[in-house]
């Protein structure tokens, strides 16, 4: 099966992702008469359940560890997640108390825009940090 594309050009202009068969003839020399496109989203859902299966089989586990030959520690992985979990907690924070802040300027200050221009800088600022921070946790 390979990957293709059907480009947005529909009513719906939705892009739509699928997979097809690209063989005729195998190498054994049968011709394949498949001719159907199945849904990038329907194979994704079938494979995500027999993977998830699989790992709940004690068997699969075993045989992944022997060909592996040790066991895979997260641990180390669990506590960057956590920092990073923190991290973003506190971005959300900072940014909620931003603005808080720009919610209650005096209009009538004489500072005003520059007190408002400030503040704006720093919540677009806060706002990369927490970009980076989810793009991290997804990574």
């Amino acid at each position: 099966m390979y990957g293709n594309i059907a480009k947005a050009g529909r009513k719906d202009k939705k892009t739509r992702y699928y997979y097809y068969c690209k063989n005729t003839v195998n190498a054994t020399g049968y011709k394949c008469t498949f001719r159907c496109n199945i849904e990038k989203s329907q194979i994704d859902d079938v494979l995500a359940k027999l993977i998830t299966a699989m790992t709940r089989e004690g068997k699969f586990k075993d045989a992944i560890q022997d060909r592996i030959g040790a066991t895979v520690d997260t641990s180390d992985l669990e506590k960057q997640l956590s920092v990073l979990n923190a991290n973003l907690h506190q971005a959300e924070i900072i940014k909620t108390r931003l603005e808080q802040q720009m919610d209650n300027l005096d209009v009538t200050d004489i500072h005003y825009d520059k007190k408002i221009s400030d503040l704006q800088r720093r919540l677009d600022t806060q706002y990369d940090k927490i970009d980076e921070v989810e793009e991290a946790i997804a990574d």
